[in-house]
């Protein structure tokens, strides 16, 4: 069953908000325009999954929308445009992350169709209605419910794809990002955003987890047949590290389905370690002495500090696609990226790249000294079968 999103896009010039306007049409939303800040509350009280906003507007600058829909509608995304320049875009997109906005990026104007259109391809079809009740509404109104999730992870719905990680100077798979999609026979395919709150919600993100590393090692054990000696990244719950049980729960996994842990690398985002609980660093420590190989992910998004990073036992970084997909545009981005290239081989560690989309980004980052890279450029996720044929020959 398909369901249309809803967009806002409010944008006081007629001619800019009529183009943005058709690009969103043209990836599939009912896209809406307001062209007077003095109505957005109005409109903003009607169901809007991604608003497109400019930050200078007569009578309302775009702070105070974020400030409103950051305690009014949490669920809906957010790009922001503006023409005041690299500093002021970059500080009101980290504003809205510290809001808890889901951000998903942000362009100065005059901006290229295309690159309005890449942040839209990055949008998660639906964003996370967190309830105290465990069950989202991911789909225009259409609830998934604990019991649902239960049932799809016991009868196979729920599969990985993979992103590969490859060495930029080689193209060499080094890595293949497990990625979790829900094969729903209503709704079609489903992202983790639609869904991974729920499992941590109700209890089931062990199970989930399990049963994609679980999927992930058949793949694996495939790959190796082909030539294709990655490790497979598993992405771990900021939930999972409150369980002190669970070093011994993921053992008893790879020796079930006989993986060495020394060819698991788990991933854990910035955000989870930001709060410094000493539970997660305990069970950093014991995964990484069980052989895990650890990685931080989305480093750069505004959570962890430096003391944190070192605190932490990490192998590899991973930095955010957003200071990636703005280096060639924004000194500050540029800067961030170099120093944390230079700050990550210094703590021995593999420093990696997210979100990769052109040539360019990535002759600048083999150039300041990234060993891997992810993104776009090389590949969407693929199913275990796909990244034989794609990596077979590297």
């Amino acid at each position: 069953m398909s369901i249309q999103l809803r967009a806002l896009v409010i944008d006081d010039e007629p001619d800019i908000a009529e183009i943005v306007q058709t690009v969103v049409n043209r990836q599939g939303f009912d896209c809406a325009l307001e062209l007077s800040s003095k109505n957005y509350q109005a409109r903003l009280d009607d169901p809007v999954d991604l608003l497109i906003l400019d930050l200078q507007m007569p009578g309302i600058d775009g702070i105070e929308i974020i400030r409103h829909i950051a305690k009014e509608k949490p669920n809906t995304q957010l790009i922001i445009i503006s023409g005041m320049g690299n500093d002021v875009l970059f500080a009101a997109q980290e504003l809205a992350k510290k809001l808890h906005v889901d951000v998903v990026g942000a362009i100065n104007k005059p901006f290229r169709i295309a690159e309005l259109s890449r942040l839209i391809n990055n949008i998660n079809p639906a964003t996370a209605d967190a309830k105290a009740e465990p069950q989202l509404k991911p789909l225009g109104g259409h609830t998934l419910t604990a019991d649902r999730l239960k049932q799809a992870i016991k009868s196979g719905e729920i599969k990985p794809q993979f992103l590969p990680q490859v060495d930029l100077k080689t193209g060499r798979i080094m890595c293949a990002e497990a990625l979790a999609r829900w094969y729903h026979p209503e709704f079609g395919e489903l992202q983790p955003a639609q869904f991974i709150a729920l499992a941590e919600q109700s209890g089931l993100i062990g199970e989930l987890t399990n049963n994609i590393l679980r999927e992930s090692v058949a793949c694996a054990t495939e790959w190796k047949k082909q030539g294709i000696n990655a490790l497979l990244g598993i992405n771990l719950s900021a939930k999972l590290l409150k369980n002190i049980h669970y070093p011994d729960e993921l053992i008893r996994c790879c020796d079930i389905y006989q993986l060495k842990p020394e060819k698991i690398i788990l991933e854990v985002t910035e955000s989870t370690i930001a709060t410094g609980e000493e539970t997660a660093l305990e069970i950093l420590i014991r995964l990484r002495m069980k052989g895990f190989k650890l990685a931080i992910d989305d480093f750069g998004s505004g959570q962890a500090s430096l003391q944190q990073l070192q605190k932490f036992p990490f192998d590899e970084l991973k930095i955010d696609r957003s200071l990636i997909n703005n280096m060639l545009s924004d000194k500050n981005a540029a800067s961030i990226v170099e120093t944390v290239a230079t700050l990550a081989h210094k703590l021995s560690m593999v420093v990696v790249a997210e979100g990769i989309e052109s040539k360019q980004e990535e002759q600048r980052l083999i150039d300041l000294g990234y060993d891997q890279g992810q993104g776009f450029f090389y590949t969407r996720p693929l199913s275990g079968q796909d990244l034989i044929k794609r990596f077979r020959t590297h």
